[in-house]
């Protein structure tokens, strides 16, 4: 039985009006070819005289001529008849002809499909390969949706490719690409490449940067950047502006074989841009342009690359009016009609910088719950920038309820797609075990993985790890290092915890000035953990005159980012009134929301308030005992010093338990609380008073 569309099946099969196919060619005469070259230079009417078994070429090339009107009037029944004497003459290319004007139709020609497959499969089967390439567009056109004549089709394609019809092997390679599976790549690849490579004289330019994108991508075959960038070249220079552009984005950053080369970049790109359909390339002139410093250049090619469709454009140009320019002015509101344009094109981009104004206030008012929703419409069109900072809020819980579990899998799904970023922000929750087991030697290889990456915010953190003994052997010169390297490269982490060992004169010599210098860098640059640090500085005059109402002011600006240091530490300043009223009610909630978000010291300073009864409705020892005991299990010595006292007083029951809160006192003492040091010695030294809350 043979199946539907079988090449034998069809060869035998009689052409309407035409008579038997009888599949049968033959080489001409060295008369024949001499008869031939002469009507190489006659006239169509001489062509048509001339059609028959002895110049079957001149049907095709008459009957071309009257289709076309080229040197003739145009006459398409004439060039049917033509075709079809030069088919029944054994013709390959006036079979595939006539086929193909049953196949469309026109004014002397009626649709008819199964003539039309009758005359190319005829065609096919003396090789003319575009034949074969027009029964598997017409399968593809006519029995789409069963997946039986798909596959018949292909093997139609295959053929024409075979036979050497170059955009058959690259419609092959289109249809493969974009599979998930190995051999569907590997074939695509395949397909591609023999039709960009085809003969010196003969190959499909289109399929050229096809395949040099596989070979960019490492898809279906091994990557290899210099032959990719062959392969862009070779399109370009058949007017392939596809490839004109991709050789030019190629050229702008290098690779792995491929040098940088602006001056081509810009030639290449230039050609496409200019041609007016290719926005990519606009956009991608403009970052060359903001890279030498030409911003107002790099405006006006955003500018033609967002009008003319592309997203990224869009979004490039709203970074410039947010950051501002010289001759391009900061315009928030400019930014975010910018930024939502790119968003709603489909650029994760935009979205991810609209959700982090709207995070921060800049240009609208706060509102994180917006700001959620623009992350998650990034982290859906696949940015993974937006899925970290999706994630992020769903840890810190703003904006939305708090998830550790999503937390873990937005980064673990973004580390996943080499976002770096998300592989650091996976491995501080493998830090704090928050969503998953604590696990400090995944924690170190996730830093470490994104740090051996360039990914600078994953040096700072591992540097961290170095610096705290976490998981690790202490190294405070190679965190030093860790955070020089990352502070230079502008990662303002790295800033901040080298202000920090300039602070404490860790690993460094002690130099307050300096470390002011690096909270500010940071601060500005917008690491809220450096304003932190800078607001502490300003709060107790180190290296700058006191002024407690800014570090009040950088303390909330902190806190409304996340950094819970920076709650407990404006809390701290409503309990004692410095820079801002004295309010202990206000510190109440201040340092519940860093408690409960893992910051120790807030829980300890918390536990004092209802000690003491301050800002709270009554005293209450159980409270007061519970968050001091958190507190000294969460590794903050002043909730062991604090739980030592309540049991050397006795409060929580009828009489002290001397052996209890010599235990207490010996570890935050051993940890590093030096007044606890002074009462190991439980019963010689009359019980110390509530420590008051703290920074």
């Amino acid at each position: 039985m043979r199946e539907r569309g079988d090449p034998s099946t069809i060869a035998r099969m009689v052409l309407r009006g035409v008579g038997s196919v009888v599949l049968f060619f033959f080489f001409l005469s060295p008369a024949g070819a001499l008869a031939q070259r002469r009507a190489a230079s006659a006239t169509p009417e001489a062509l048509a005289e001339q059609c028959g078994p002895a110049h079957a070429d001149a049907c095709a090339r008459a009957g071309v001529a009257y289709e076309t009107g080229e040197g003739v009037g145009a006459d398409l029944s004439r060039a049917a008849d033509l075709y079809r004497r030069g088919c029944s003459a054994h013709h390959a290319e006036s079979c595939r002809r006539i086929g193909v004007m049953y196949l469309v139709g026109n004014a002397a020609v009626t649709v008819d499909r199964a003539q039309a497959r009758i005359f190319l499969q005829t065609a096919c089967e003396a090789h003319e390969g575009e034949a074969c390439f027009q029964i598997a567009r017409l399968y593809e056109r006519e029995l789409a949706g069963d997946s039986e004549d798909f596959v018949t089709a292909r093997r139609w394609l295959e053929r024409s490719c075979t036979e050497s019809y170059w955009q058959a092997c690259t419609h092959l390679g289109e249809q493969l690409a974009p599979s998930d599976g190995d051999h569907e790549r590997r074939d695509a690849a395949t397909f591609l490449g023999r039709a960009c490579q085809g003969r010196a004289t003969s190959f499909d330019p289109p399929s050229c940067w096809m395949f040099g994108d596989m070979l960019a991508e490492g898809r279906g075959i091994a990557q290899d950047l210099p032959r990719a960038a062959r392969m862009y070249e070779r399109a370009c220079e058949h007017d392939e502006l596809d490839g004109c552009e991709r050789l030019g984005a190629l050229l702008r950053e290098g690779g792995s074989g491929v040098r940088a080369d602006v001056t081509r970049a810009r030639r290449y790109l230039t050609r496409a841009c200019e041609a007016g359909d290719h926005a990519s390339a606009c956009n991608d002139l403009g970052l060359l342009d903001e890279a030498e410093g030409d911003s107002e250049r790099a405006a006006a090619y955003y500018t033609n690359a967002c009008e003319h469709g592309e997203p990224i454009g869009c979004s490039n140009l709203g970074h410039l009016h947010e950051t501002g320019a010289e001759g391009v002015p900061v315009d928030l509101p400019g930014a975010i009609t910018l930024y939502t344009r790119g968003c709603e094109g489909g650029d994760g981009g935009g979205c991810v910088s609209l959700g982090l104004l709207y995070e921060e206030g800049r240009g609208v008012e706060r509102n994180v719950a917006h700001a959620v929703e623009w992350f998650s419409r990034a982290c859906s069109h696949f940015d993974q920038l937006g899925c970290v900072n999706l994630g992020r809020m769903a840890e810190d819980g703003r904006g939305r309820p708090q998830s550790y579990a999503d937390a873990v899998r937005l980064y673990q799904t973004a580390c996943d797609q080499s976002e770096l970023l998300g592989c650091t922000m996976l491995g501080l929750l493998y830090e704090s075990g928050h969503g998953v087991t604590a696990d400090l030697v995944r924690a170190r290889a996730l830093h470490q993985q994104a740090c051996d990456a360039g990914d600078q915010l994953g040096c700072a953190n591992l540097g961290v790890l170095y610096e705290e003994a976490r998981g690790i052997d202490r190294d405070v010169r190679r965190a030093l290092r860790l955070y020089q390297t990352a502070c230079d490269a502008h990662e303002l982490y790295g800033c901040t915890r080298l202000g920090l060992l300039y602070r404490s004169g860790t690993g460094v010599t002690a130099d307050d000035a300096r470390a002011v210098a690096l909270f500010t860098q940071a601060c500005d640059g917008g690491d809220l953990r450096g304003c932190n640090a800078l607001g502490y500085m300003l709060e107790h005059a180190r290296s700058v005159p006191e002024d407690a109402a800014r570090a009040a002011t950088l303390y909330q600006s902190a806190c409304d980012g996340g950094i819970l240091a920076g709650c407990s530490s404006l809390g701290t300043l409503y309990t004692r009134g410095a820079g801002v009223p004295h309010d202990p009610s206000r510190a109440v909630p201040l340092f519940d929301r860093a408690c409960n978000g893992g910051n120790m010291l807030a829980c300890s300073n918390l536990g004092s308030l209802y000690e003491t009864g301050s800002g709270v409705a009554a005293v209450s020892m159980r409270r007061a005992s519970d968050l001091y005991l958190r507190a000294c299990t969460g590794g903050e010595m002043r909730g062991c010093f604090n739980m030592a006292r309540i049991y050397e007083s006795g409060a929580l029951s009828t009489a002290p338990s001397l052996d209890r809160a010599r235990q207490y006192y010996t570890q935050a003492c051993s940890g590093g609380y030096a007044p606890a040091c002074e009462h190991t010695t439980v019963g010689t030294t009359p019980t110390p008073a509530p420590t008051p809350p703290s920074e």
